[in-house]
């Protein structure tokens, strides 16, 4: 080949060699990997590069280098990949109930499977019934510190009987559910008071109760009382104890308590709802006083009635 050839062709494949560093360094810039990083750096594979070991020209020596075209193009497609997921939960959290209706069916069935569950887990439980005997000890008891009270010295001396009334009545609140009392009391008339307007009855009420029941004991002569009877419900949830007192002019007054598993009170505890004194339940007496106020009165004015004829009592 004539020298003049040779020439021309060792000058076009410098020309090629350098038109390929230029779109190798395109390249790289165009992706977000820094030159010279990664495995397919520009080789002696070039046309026109030299051996393995000698110079190389310095086009190409100082062309940049980049990752494989694979490499380079894995992060944008699992950043699309990571998109595409999340869009796709997105659809199916919002719009697979309008698009899917057969899955709404089977979404409910399992939620009412898992609630079903849940019941038959805690009805497994064991369920601690009331004791009955535990009612009579406790109404026993109570009975029997109210009396003492009642018989002290102090309390019958009017200058000193103020403190002694106050443990009579911490004594009474404690074993009279007087919540229970005003509820049977009203009857359905209680579903049409307020929060409030319960609220106002229910300290009214007890007030009224706890001067009425004191005045009917106030003549007790001293003597232990006596537990003359006892009625319990077939679910043992109720009882009735009937006791005796002896009043000081010899006269036997029966006063028997319907107690009922306290719905608040801590443990095994009874509270009292009704009082029969002679035979007369306190809840029905008053029944029928309360329901012909509140046919033309309002509840306000059936709770200022009730706080007159407390105080009327003594409290």
């Amino acid at each position: 080949m004539a020298p003049v050839q040779v020439q021309r062709a060792q000058d076009q494949g410098a020309q090629d060699q350098r038109a390929q560093a230029q779109r190798t360094a395109q390249s790289c810039a165009a992706s977000d990997l820094p030159p010279g990083a990664g495995s397919c750096v520009l080789s002696a594979a070039l046309p026109g590069a030299a051996a393995p070991g000698a110079a190389r020209p310095d086009s190409a020596r100082h062309a940049p280098a980049c990752h494989d075209p694979v490499r380079r193009g894995l992060r944008p497609r699992l950043y699309s990949l990571m998109c595409c997921l999340a869009l796709g939960m997105l659809f199916c959290t919002v719009f697979c109930p309008a698009f899917c209706p057969g899955l709404v069916p089977q979404v409910q069935a399992a939620e009412a499977r898992a609630a079903v569950q849940a019941q038959a887990a805690t009805a497994a439980q064991p369920v601690t019934q009331p004791d009955p005997d535990l009612a009579r000890k406790m109404l026993e008891t109570s009975i029997e510190r109210i009396l003492s009270l009642l018989k002290n010295p102090n309390y019958v001396n009017p200058a000193t009987r103020g403190p002694y009334r106050r443990q009579i009545e911490d004594e009474v609140y404690h074993i009279f559910d007087f919540a229970a009392f005003s509820a049977r009391t009203l009857g359905q008339a209680w579903r049409s008071f307020t929060a409030e307007e319960k609220g106002s009855f229910t300290e009214a009420f007890a007030s009224l109760l706890f001067s009425t029941y004191l005045n009917h004991i106030d003549g007790y002569n001293g003597e232990k009382v006596r537990i003359v009877s006892e009625r319990r419900s077939s679910s043992g949830r109720r009882v009735e104890i009937g006791t005796e007192l002896t009043m000081s002019d010899g006269r036997i007054l029966p006063v028997s308590y319907r107690m009922m598993p306290g719905e608040e009170a801590a443990g095994d505890a009874w509270v009292v709802y009704d009082v029969f004194v002679e035979g007369i339940s306190l809840v029905n007496n008053y029944r029928t006083q309360f329901q012909e106020i509140l046919i033309s009165s309002s509840p306000a004015t059936l709770i200022e009635r009730v706080r007159a004829r407390a105080t009327e009592a003594g409290h």
